[in-house]
């Protein structure tokens, strides 16, 4: 477990402060956060959760266990989780060798995951990391999938949506357009009165500036459709 070290909190933070400072340009963030993580199929944007990928990466060395007792800090591991290690990997570990009672977070933790991990997936060497740190992330955070666009609560409608959204012949404009129309994630007129500013009427027809207005109702849209 040497090469992976726990990734302080504070750094975590700082991570995410700039990565959702760039992508919504230093505004107000529109969309909760555990939407972005989510794939394109569930309405988000495959963004990598930093936290879940680093305890992923932690969990490797303990599978590599099981086909390598060679390994240099295999004896470290054996010692400080190997009884918590036996019910994943039995017939591994021997009650020859001595075990700690007591082991450090930075043992424990990862034993954790794995055993949150070994719920859904199948504990192989050649899991890619990712499909740890999704199945981490979900375990402690919920996917969630938006109601709140023009669909409503259409949800069998959901899937055809973002593919859509995010369909090959769109260009990255369109594509980010489209799927911020679908989360509600345009500051309109109304938007802005539902935080106290201004009285939500569109500029050009005096009706509630929705976003289902500026985009389809509002009658100067009739030049366009």
């Amino acid at each position: 477990m040497a090469p992976v070290y726990p990734l302080p909190d504070r750094i975590r933070r700082r991570i995410n402060e700039i990565i959702f400072k760039f992508i919504w340009k230093g505004g107000t963030e529109l969309v909760a956060r555990g939407h972005l993580h989510n794939s394109h199929e569930e309405g988000g944007l495959e963004l990598t959760d930093i936290g879940s990928t680093v305890r992923a990466m932690a969990l490797q060395p303990l599978l590599s266990f099981e086909l390598d007792l060679r390994l240099p800090f295999h004896p470290w591991m054996e010692y400080w989780i190997g009884i918590g290690l036996r019910k994943f990997f039995p017939g591994k570990w021997s009650n020859c060798f001595p075990h700690s009672c007591d082991p450090p977070d930075f043992y424990v933790k990862p034993l954790r995951d794995l055993t949150e991990v070994s719920k859904s997936l199948v504990l192989a060497n050649k899991v890619p990391t990712k499909r740890f740190a999704d199945t981490l992330r979900v375990a402690s955070t919920p996917r969630i999938m938006s109601r709140d666009g023009p669909l409503g609560s259409f949800l069998h409608l959901w899937p055809a949506v973002w593919k859509g959204v995010h369909h090959q012949i769109l260009d990255n404009r369109l594509k980010d357009l489209s799927w911020r129309i679908v989360h509600s994630a345009i500051v309109t007129n109304f938007k802005r009165y539902s935080w106290g500013l201004g009285n939500g009427e569109c500029p050009r027809c005096n009706e509630m500036e929705s976003i289902r207005h500026a985009f389809w109702f509002c009658r100067s849209n009739d030049l366009i459709w």
